[in-house]
């Protein structure tokens, strides 16, 4: 029984270790081994078992062997796996599988976002630095009664700058700014569109939206620092299109993309890295044959229980807010368990 069980082992061990065979082959100037890929080539005889070459044979015909018998096994056992092709698509087939479950892992990450703890009485107590307290009171009120859990995305010692028509903005002590405000779904098709993509546009780091009502979302985003914002002395007033105020000119540069700068005043515009642009998407309007693409808006929710799991092994919700500092939109799952899907599926290929 034990000796048919070796033998079977044997056996599949050595159909597996063909197409290395061949490669170990072929290095070795043994052009009929090349056939040892082939199932059944021993069995058809195509090719002799007893010409097979190893990889300890590798290295004893290139003059490398050290004359250490232990190490030279074991550097024969290297020599088969790194030319074993197995290896090769072990490695390739768990680099693409462990980039698929990263990016579902990052979408689940962003679904669950950062969970802070700060609430709406945090924020509260910090409207007596606005110069319009009251409209703050109204907007963060008015986003505890419809999305209360929207302030987890609002980081411990964030700044109040402003409030608006929508809802407020804060800075965090990462140095940007968090946006949390109402977003009105107008749309024909139900889609709540993110920021249009356009280097005239400041864009978001993180979008997430957390729902309100049937026609309106609160949405949290997460945007670079942009300055002079509110600044009229910069951004003088519209006035009339032919007004050579920056707002107007930022509106002409916008009008050939297919957008227009609709709600001009210099509370919606900044200055980042050097240029004009709208901070303010819901100042922007889509004019007819506008052809171009929106920021993805990550609906806001709670993943599974494994997805749960998996991400707090990974880190959990301080690992997201890691990234959100770094200016990145979730932890760079895709690209690290990429790395370790190609090793684990090179190891499984080798053995």
């Amino acid at each position: 029984m034990v000796s048919a069980l070796l033998d079977a082992l044997n056996y599949i061990g050595g159909a597996l270790d063909k197409p290395g065979r061949a490669v170990r082959g072929g290095l070795a100037g043994r052009p009929d081994e090349l056939l040892a890929a082939i199932p059944f080539s021993d069995s058809a005889g195509w090719t002799d078992p007893s010409r097979a070459v190893s990889g300890r044979d590798l290295l004893t015909m290139r003059g490398w062997d050290t004359g250490n018998d232990t190490l030279d096994t074991l550097l024969g056992a290297g020599v088969e796996m790194a030319l074993d092709p197995t290896t090769l698509i072990g490695g390739a087939v768990g680099a693409r599988l462990g980039r698929l479950g990263g990016r579902a892992l990052e979408g689940a990450a962003m679904a669950r976002g950062p969970g802070y703890a700060t609430t709406a009485e945090d924020l509260l107590r910090q409207v007596g630095r606005l110069d319009d307290p009251e409209t703050a009171i109204r907007r963060i009120e008015n986003i505890q009664q419809m999305a209360p859990q929207a302030f987890a995305e609002v980081p411990e010692g964030s700044k109040l700058l402003n409030a608006g028509a929508e809802g407020f903005a804060a800075r965090t002590p990462a140095g940007d700014v968090v946006r949390v405000g109402g977003v009105l779904n107008d749309r024909p098709d139900g889609v709540f569109r993110g920021r249009p993509i356009s280097p005239d546009v400041l864009q978001a780091t993180r979008a997430a939206d957390y729902p309100g009502t049937k026609f309106r979302n609160i949405r949290a985003e997460r945007v670079p620092f942009a300055e002079r914002v509110g600044d009229e002395s910069y951004w003088g007033r519209p006035g009339f299109n032919n007004d050579p105020s920056r707002l107007n000119a930022l509106d002409q540069r916008l009008e050939p993309t297919g957008l227009g700068f609709g709600d001009r005043k210099a509370d919606n515009a900044g200055i980042y890295r050097g240029r004009d642009v709208v901070i303010d998407p819901g100042a922007v309007d889509e004019l007819p044959g506008y052809a171009g693409g929106f920021q993805t808006v990550t609906p806001a929710g709670d993943p599974f229980a494994m997805s749960r799991a998996i991400l707090d092994l990974l880190g959990g919700q301080p690992a997201m807010r890691r990234a959100l500092d770094a200016g990145l939109a979730a932890p760079r799952y895709e690209q690290n368990l990429g790395r370790f899907g190609a090793s684990a599926g090179a190891s499984l290929g080798a053995l």
